[in-house]
């Protein structure tokens, strides 16, 4: 499985400063792609660690996702939702042309 991004682990844990990107329009498809929960790859009920701000975000369970080709995190939805969070380019494409 491909990740979606660069800037953080299959753990959600931040490895690179984060890099932002303005998704425009598109960040709403990206983050309802996301959101989906295409494959529910791992679980778990532990609630996902805002590493940006070290705080527990209550609102997201921690969980791994995957669309048979990317995998992404409960935390990458957050980093997108809260912060932009840079994504590879390959993976923004696929997701606009699956729901144009």
């Amino acid at each position: 499985m491909k990740r979606i991004t660069k800037q953080c682990d299959s753990f959600g844990k931040i490895i690179k400063p984060l890099s932002k990107e303005n998704l425009g329009n598109e960040k709403n498809r990206v983050l309802e792609y996301m959101k989906q929960r295409k494959f529910v790859v791992e679980a778990s009920t532990a609630r996902v660690r805002d590493f940006v701000i070290d705080e527990i975000n209550e609102k997201y369970c921690i969980l791994k996702f995957s669309d048979g080709e990317y995998e992404w995190t409960s935390n990458d939805i957050l980093y997108v939702e809260e912060y932009n969070m840079k994504l590879y380019d390959d993976f923004i494409s696929k997701v606009i042309s699956k729901t144009a």
